[in-house]
């Protein structure tokens, strides 16, 4: 089997997914190897909604998230994914999708640039009035919630829109039918946006918005599944993918010698 791998295209903030688009069908990207497969007859046990630990989110983030997944303007479930892959350099994916954006574009993937806007925040913008940034608001060893606010321009003759999203991303690893251990993902998303721009967002994508919803939520799995699972039958491509040409081990200090770190995925979270 093979890894299947993602399109990721230009911009479709209009159907809110922060990095990952279903908008722009790609050139066909080089193969890379499948060891992973969706499994949507599976699902976990709860809502994403019912699954959100309320009292331990910030404060600040409690209630902003809370409006976002109770009343969204457009919501959608992807499929509960199974891949091989090992489990610390998948958190750090999580935890780097900058660095994941650049291995993406490495491999000859076009992915949008992703730019670490420090503590916590990472982001992207364009010339055309785009901008949008988030941050993680919870993470633990079974999920990730990621919170987005911006505005994005879907095309020249028109204005930016308003937007903000939450991702409720839930993980973990369990054995397949022969014993052996899988990673597992699925991931719900949640667009809201102002009244005005509900309008505009209808008239402009209409019946079909729904149904590019749900495909950006399956590429934003994708973004992470499938390259968890072609680092885990490439690892030796990791350094050169994440950090260029340099080999990771070796980092300058301020006097100009050079000292070893250990990979960051390395270390177990």
């Amino acid at each position: 089997m093979r890894c299947p791998r993602p399109h990721l295209g230009r911009l479709l903030l209009a159907a809110g997914v922060f990095w990952v688009s279903a908008a722009t069908v790609l050139a066909q990207p080089a193969p890379i190897p499948r060891d992973g497969k969706k499994l949507p007859e599976r699902s976990l046990p709860a809502s994403a909604a019912q699954s959100v630990p309320w009292d331990e989110l910030p404060q600040p983030a409690r209630d902003p998230v809370r409006r976002i997944i109770e009343q969204p303007t457009l919501s959608a479930s992807g499929p509960v994914e199974e891949f091989t892959g090992h489990g610390p350099m998948y958190l750090w994916l999580l935890d780097h999708p900058d660095r994941a954006a650049q291995a993406w574009r490495r491999l000859g993937a076009p992915c949008l640039d992703i730019a670490d806007r420090g503590q916590g925040r990472f982001g992207w913008s364009d010339q055309q009035g785009s901008d949008l940034s988030w941050e993680t608001v919870y993470r633990s060893g079974e999920m990730r919630i990621w919170y987005a606010e911006g505005r994005a321009r879907p095309g020249l003759l028109l204005p930016p829109l308003g937007v903000r999203a939450v991702v409720v991303l839930r993980h973990g690893e369990r054995l397949d039918a022969q014993g052996r251990p899988r990673l597992y993902h699925q991931a719900d998303l949640f667009l809201q946006t102002d009244s005005k721009t509900a309008g505009l967002m209808a008239r402009l994508i209409g019946p079909t918005a729904p149904r590019l919803t749900e495909q950006c939520v399956t590429q934003l799995e994708l973004f992470f599944s499938a390259l968890t699972c072609y680092l885990n039958r490439h690892p030796e491509r990791a350094e050169v993918l994440f950090f260029g040409e340099r080999p990771l081990g070796w980092l300058p200090r301020e006097d100009g010698t050079l000292t070893v770190v250990s990979c960051p995925w390395a270390v177990e979270q």
